[in-house]
């Protein structure tokens, strides 16, 4: 089961990564929003291993803007996704414990 969420987070963030490359994109708001939603509902409904699901949806997204651009503030989509992540595995531990 691990492996195949392993593989969702990757496409989810191949995705974003695809749409951050297109050159008439320009509304990088609206992209970090859905990094760290995603990441968050990753986060939230597998709270077990939220590291990977951080890499495997905000990595994509530099590896493939520093080569092209040369400019790291890309970097920045790794942090959103892992932020993401872990409000989503942060939430689901304190609604556990309210129960």
């Amino acid at each position: 089961m691990s492996k195949l969420v392993f593989i969702i987070a990757v496409a989810c963030g191949l995705f974003f990564a695809y749409v951050d490359s297109r050159p008439t994109f320009d509304d990088t708001g609206i992209l970090a929003f859905g990094i760290v939603a995603v990441a968050a509902a990753f986060g939230f409904i597998w709270p077990v291993g939220v590291w990977r699901w951080a890499l495997g949806i905000g990595v994509w997204i530099p590896l493939f803007s520093i080569p092209r651009t040369g400019e790291l503030a890309s970097l920045v989509a790794v942090a959103f996704a892992f932020a993401g992540a872990y409000l989503g595995a942060g939430i689901r531990r304190s609604q556990l414990r309210l129960t």
